[in-house]
């Protein structure tokens, strides 16, 4: 594990802890730390849950994709309150205190700035995609599947808005897409003076179990010590 940060005295994101040069990665997460559809798979309740409705609908793209995983593991985790792993637990808090900022969360007002773009037209296609989402979810599982996994509407709209700000996607070495979240990096502060690079966030695919397969975030520009770094990709 690699972690040249250090947390701000003032309590907003993070700090270099020695100087890091641009391109210099300063943390790796452990893909088995991420929010991740295979780490929901071994969560046995998501697992018998959403494998009941996929037994009944085994053409489903929506059940049997990533974001349904991560999200359905999300907010599993989030009901089970303090019985909830302290890993999960202290994320889960985090995501709960930090401020989505998505079009998707907009009020009308902010909403109202955007009229005549497609940007607008975007937005509330996708808030009825996501109301869309939950039905096909209840329908699929059913009300007792969903509340035994703590799930209903507003928790949904919640994770997939989580989804949309935090998600990283990737390529597994199979070529299939793969969705995750990593506990910390919403506490890193966005970098939007820089162009978005692909190499800011990559993930390094291990065969060899004793190392694991790891979450690189590398430095945009360079940093000095005590300078917040920020986060781009």
């Amino acid at each position: 594990t690699l972690n040249r940060l250090a947390p701000c005295a003032t309590g907003e994101g993070f700090v270099c802890a020695e100087p890091v040069l641009v391109g210099t990665p300063f943390l790796a997460i452990p893909l088995v730390a991420c929010w991740t559809a295979e780490r929901a798979q071994l969560c046995s309740v998501v697992a018998r849950e959403l494998g009941r409705a996929i037994s009944r609908n085994p053409h489903s793209e929506f059940l049997q994709s990533d974001d349904t995983w991560v999200v359905m593991h999300l907010l599993y985790e989030r009901s089970l309150g303090d019985k909830a792993s302290d890993e999960a637990r202290m994320h889960l808090t985090s995501l709960g205190s930090a401020r989505l900022e998505t079009v998707l969360v907009w009020e009308k007002e902010e909403l109202a700035a955007l009229e005549g773009s497609r940007w607008r037209v975007e937005a509330l296609r996708r808030r009825g995609q996501l109301r869309l989402d939950f039905q096909s979810l209840l329908q699929e599982l059913g009300p007792e599947a969903l509340s035994i996994l703590g799930v209903d509407e507003p928790g949904y709209l919640w994770a997939r808005h989580v989804l949309q700000q935090y998600g990283i996607y990737v390529v597994a070495p199979s070529g299939k897409p793969m969705t995750l979240i990593a506990p910390g990096l919403e506490a890193l502060l966005p970098d939007n003076s820089v162009t978005p690079s692909a190499d800011a966030l990559r993930v390094e695919f291990s065969t060899d179990s004793s190392l694991g397969s790891m979450l690189i975030a590398s430095a945009s520009r360079d940093y000095d010590i005590g300078q917040h770094v920020k986060l781009t990709h």
